[in-house]
């Protein structure tokens, strides 16, 4: 049976996500490309990823987030896709999104710089049915209904990298709406949002250890913001392990704040897995058990390609 307490979360999440239709809390640190569509450029070769996001432990009907991605890069260009579901309480979000992108070669630059640039149309549809939500009194904006609608947008970023340092600047959002499925009063409307994010990379000689840092930051038209700060340890090109710090920047009581520990690992160079386990710093803490999140994903490359550094 649901309950009220239900209604109340995903209006939560939704304000924590900005709005998006893509997962964006720990999630973007196993798939970059969440972040920004030109970020796909940096691995050339075929990424397939598949990630599984279980929200709120031990809270029943608690969010879950489900996504495959492929990418690939042929020549100065590529393209790819992402398939994502996700469902907390009575509301269903779920579509697709095809992205585009091109790079250039900096000629006058000595280390390999390149510039790419990326685009990306999507389809998603949400569902809100509430055919099985109660209340201790009746309440005249529950129908019982189960209503959906579908809307389309669009994305597009720039991302400069080379082997030490990289850092991108997209656009989410391009096409603002609310979906008019209820209230909308209840429903935020879908803001652009702009993410900056850099990262830096930091490696012995042979290349079997490396400390990468990170920085995201995203702002949408409505002034909410968000910073995400990371650093990941790789070892023998084969173990890797991560630390997040997630911050909503908000100034009341109820502040959106996470941290998050990271493992990966490689198996037959092609093959690769990792888990996230994160907690949330505020009072809601103390009424589940965390989140954590599965990734499993493969390379496809050839001996002229060459293997991917890290995954």
């Amino acid at each position: 049976m649901k309950k009220i307490f239900l209604i109340v979360g995903a209006i939560f999440l939704s304000a924590t996500i900005f709005a998006q239709e893509l997962p964006f809390s720990q999630q973007y640190l196993f798939n970059q490309s969440l972040v920004n569509p030109a970020i796909a450029s940096r691995d050339n070769y075929i990424a397939i990823k598949f990630t599984d996001r279980h929200q709120w432990l031990g809270i029943t009907d608690a969010p879950t987030q489900q996504s495959l991605s492929i990418s690939n890069k042929f020549g100065n260009m590529g393209a790819g896709a992402i398939i994502y579901n996700e469902i907390y309480g009575p509301l269903r979000n779920s579509g697709m999104q095809f992205s585009y992108f091109y790079d250039l070669k900096l000629k006058a630059d000595k280390i390999g710089s390149k510039l790419s640039f990326g685009i990306y149309g999507s389809i998603f549809q949400k569902v809100l049915d509430e055919s099985g939500l109660t209340t201790l009194e009746p309440d005249p904006t529950i129908t019982g209904l189960r209503q959906s609608a579908f809307y389309p947008n669009a994305g597009a970023g720039v991302f400069y990298y080379n082997k030490k340092f990289s850092t991108g600047l997209s656009i989410a959002n391009l096409i603002p709406s609310r979906i008019p499925i209820y209230s909308s009063d209840l429903e935020p409307a879908k803001k652009r949002t702009y993410i900056l994010y850099a990262d830096y990379t930091y490696s012995n000689e042979i290349s079997t250890f490396a400390v990468i840092p990170s920085v995201l930051f995203k702002v949408d038209e409505g002034k909410n913001k968000e910073v995400n700060i990371n650093t990941k340890v790789y070892f023998q090109q084969f173990l890797w392990l991560g630390a997040s710090y997630r911050d909503a920047l908000e100034t009341d009581i109820y502040k959106n704040q996470s941290i998050a520990a990271l493992i990966g690992l490689r198996i037959y160079e092609r093959i690769f897995i990792g888990y996230s386990y994160d907690i949330e710093l505020n009072s809601f803490q103390s009424y589940n058990a965390g989140s954590h999140e599965f990734m499993l994903g493969g390379n496809i490359y050839t001996k002229k390609q060459g293997m991917p550094r890290y995954f």
